[in-house]
């Protein structure tokens, strides 16, 4: 499950407006627990603010099954110990 702060990465080909592969951050889950609020990195016109969560032309509604966890070393969200090394 998502939470507030995540960074996700957009995985379906749709035509939304938003690109497979964008990223951005998590700064709304609805009650649903299906539907995210993300303030996208890329600002686009046709896109909106989120109710005043992040700057016009960032936000965009999506559902979970529409975006993955984007992992980020610098965050400590996993560690090389979690990776295997073959030499």
């Amino acid at each position: 499950m998502f939470k507030i702060g995540d960074r996700v990465r957009y995985i379906w080909n749709t035509n939304t407006g938003i690109r497979t592969g964008e990223v951005g951050t998590v700064i709304k889950i609805w009650s649903d627990n299906v539907t995210l609020g993300v303030d996208w990195d890329e600002y686009n016109r046709g896109r909106h603010n989120c109710d005043g969560l992040c700057e016009s032309g960032h936000g965009w509604h999506v559902g979970i099954g529409a975006v993955e966890p984007v992992y980020d070393i610098d965050y400590g969200e996993f560690q090389v110990s979690d990776l295997s090394i073959i030499l």
